[in-house]
């Protein structure tokens, strides 16, 4: 990757929103909760020292707050500006591949849904950081943070999936498919059919930067009727992607 100094403007952008959040103690404190639980789910590391700045091999990530005052609950999100532009005018995005498109369209979808009479939906909460990323590409997501502008400004690594990452929605979907892969074969001692019994596995599943959905379900097809059956088909983990 040909990526250039990235850690001043980070801190540039880290003193802005430092400064903006001290107008509203509350959501300053909903802000560095977030943080705070990255720390404490293992989700972001301290970094000993800053990376040299000739050290093409690493990123800054600027992040602020995006604030949703109407909303009733969070009424903060926190972004990752991961199309920040280096010193020599490439950004983290710049460099990575997006990924095949591997959800169904949407007329895919509907269809799918019409098609049996029961169907499982689940949201799976925090999708892209149950992703743990691999620890010679950590050093891409870094980030700057302290708890109090009295501090020291501390640099982070973030071990997980990330918000904004250009790929991230490919990984976590392709996670995902292989999981569903992983367990399946074990579902038929959950069901209670006969050996002549047809077991079909039908899915879809769709992901954005907001929100990871997927349904699944199961067919069985006998001699003489055809039911449809529902349940967890997956057990999320963490699981590092192999290129595949």
């Amino acid at each position: 990757m040909a990526l250039g100094q990235s850690r001043s403007r980070a801190v540039t952008q880290f003193l802005r929103n430092e400064i903006r959040l001290l107008r509203n103690p509350d959501l300053e404190k909903e802000y560095y909760q977030v943080f705070n639980e990255y720390v404490q789910l293992k989700h972001m590391v301290p970094v000993p020292s800053p990376y040299p700045q000739n050290d093409s091999r690493h990123s800054y990530l600027p992040h602020h707050a995006a604030i949703k005052p109407k909303r009733s609950t969070t009424k903060i999100r926190v972004v990752f500006n991961t199309s920040s532009d280096t010193s020599n005018g490439q950004s983290l995005n710049d460099v990575l591949l997006t990924g095949s498109v591997l959800q169904s369209d949407l007329t895919t979808l509907l269809l799918k849904w019409r098609l049996f009479r029961y169907v499982f939906n689940e949201d799976i909460g925090k999708m892209y950081r149950q992703i743990l990323v691999r620890s010679d590409h950590t050093p891409f997501q870094l980030i700057l943070f302290r708890n109090h502008p009295g501090e020291t400004i501390h640099d982070f690594k973030l071990q997980t999936g990330t918000v904004g990452v250009i790929c991230a929605p490919y990984l976590a979907i392709r996670i995902l498919l292989q999981l569903a892969d992983d367990v399946k074969a074990r579902i038929p001692r959950w069901l209670k059919f006969t050996p002549s019994a047809d077991i079909q596995f039908h899915g879809f599943y769709d992901a954005s930067y907001k929100a990871f959905t997927a349904t699944f379900y199961v067919r069985i097809a006998k001699a003489s009727s055809v039911s449809s059956r529902y349940g967890t088909v997956m057990q999320l983990r963490s699981f590092h992607p192999q290129g595949r």
